[in-house]
């Protein structure tokens, strides 16, 4: 279907500038809008998030991306990409529509092309393509169309690629507000038959962007929280048990009034906790000292400890002596040759493509121990840092934490309302 498409495009060119309905310095003029449209909607989506997140520093804590008042961002960046389509549009209104479909056509055959060669799940998006041109073709036929004719070739266009303006940051958090603004610049270049044939395009750009404002005017009062609208928050306890040190800490970047009760004044950056395993890598964003208590670490028994020709071999238990839910182990830069937990095997792949530092996450179900068989190098070190949670911070008795006010909720996609131990085994 692409190499039909670039064999249509090319006949329709050859065709076109036989009947001298084309003309080579029109053509390259059609470039320049395309040019400034894709480049400013670009830029103005690429940015976005990030302005966003820097006017409203409480988006930094929604972890997915996507904010309660996200679909007003999307509508208002839409609307902004159309007022600048149509704005520079207008200026160019005088190329003849034949020969301002010629740059989109090459756009959206380099596009297909792509998609064609590394994501063929989407060679459907070439359907459009063959739409618009038809359309270059009864305009290379006729001084003036019927506009009903452009009206019913643009269906493919709006069927298939509006959907996905919304979609792709939905789906994949405001970030790629960017999709939205581009996407909606070349579904525009798809419509120009029909848009090229309003009168008053300027004055349709002048109520784009006046939507643009209205629906950021909405965002902005819908941007604070609520109990509908609640902002995530965390805190967790900390208690390095080898260094005999205890610490709050929490991944909110804007703290909560409830977080502040415990990282307020005397808050820092952490300095060397690892990250635990989450969803989006999430690290903790600032810790604060906290008072030591009484709380009994997992206890490991080693069982197995031998050298066995080139390789030492160990066996040992983790045995947690209060109700945790979680286990993560760590490891030094020692080499992993081999591991089983709890009888089940981790694969050489694995093994050998870790990200980072860590080995396991154990869910822990009854207190279930943890069992590790692990292989190493005879003449290597072996340092395993142990990463024990608790989900039960707001009902443990040790502690007093009250119930989060309604305007909170917990943070998602992280380690939450935890108490985590810290534990260091050498071998």
């Amino acid at each position: 279907m692409f190499y039909l498409a670039f064999a249509l495009m090319f006949a329709l060119l050859v065709f076109g500038f036989k009947m001298k309905r084309l003309n080579l310095n029109e053509i390259g003029r059609g470039f320049l809008p395309l040019i400034l449209v894709l480049g400013i909607n670009g830029i103005v989506g690429w940015y976005a998030w990030s302005a966003l997140k820097w006017v409203y520093p409480q988006y930094n804590d929604i972890l997915h991306g996507f904010t309660y008042n996200g679909h007003k961002y999307i509508l208002a960046f839409v609307f902004f990409s159309l007022g600048t389509c149509f704005r520079v549009y207008h200026r160019y209104r005088k190329i003849p529509i034949s020969s301002l479909l010629v740059a989109p056509l090459i756009i959206w055959l380099i596009i297909c092309w792509v998609l064609t060669s590394y994501l063929p799940g989407a060679s459907y998006f070439i359907l459009p393509l063959y739409a618009l041109l038809g359309s270059l073709l009864i305009s290379l036929q006729k001084e003036k169309s019927n506009l009903y004719f452009f009206v019913v070739l643009t269906f493919p266009a709006i069927w298939i690629y509006t959907p996905f303006i919304q979609m792709f940051p939905v789906g994949l958090g405001l970030k790629m507000l960017v999709a939205s603004t581009v996407l909606t610049t070349l579904t525009f270049f798809l419509l120009l038959p029909v848009f090229e044939a309003y009168k008053h395009k300027k004055r349709i750009a002048s109520l784009s962007f006046l939507l643009f404002l209205g629906f950021m005017v909405s965002a902005h009062i819908n941007s604070g929280n609520n109990s509908e609208n609640p902002k995530p928050t965390s805190l967790l306890y900390v208690l390095n048990t080898d260094k005999n040190k205890a610490q709050w800490a929490t991944y909110e970047n804007e703290l909560s009034s409830w977080t502040s009760q415990y990282l307020g004044e005397n808050k820092k950056r952490p300095d060397s906790l690892l990250t635990i395993s989450s969803k989006y890598n999430t690290d903790f964003t600032y810790v604060a000292n906290a008072p030591l208590k009484e709380l009994l670490p997992p206890k490991v028994e080693v069982t197995i400890d031998t050298i066995i020709g080139d390789h030492r071999a160990l066996e040992f238990c983790i045995m947690p002596q209060r109700d945790v839910n979680r286990l993560d182990v760590f490891t030094n830069e020692t080499r992993i040759l081999e591991a089983k937990i709890n009888n089940i095997a981790l694969s050489d792949h694995y093994l050998s493509n870790r990200i980072g530092r860590k080995l396991i996450t154990h869910y822990i179900s009854n207190n279930d121990n943890t069992e590790l068989h692990l292989r190493i190098p005879k003449d290597e070190s072996l340092e395993l840092t142990l990463y024990e949670a608790s989900n039960d911070l707001l009902d443990n008795p040790s502690f007093s934490v009250p119930e989060r006010a309604e305007e909170y909720m917990p943070m998602p996609f992280v380690l939450n309302d935890a108490i985590l131990l810290i534990k260091t085994i050498k071998f």
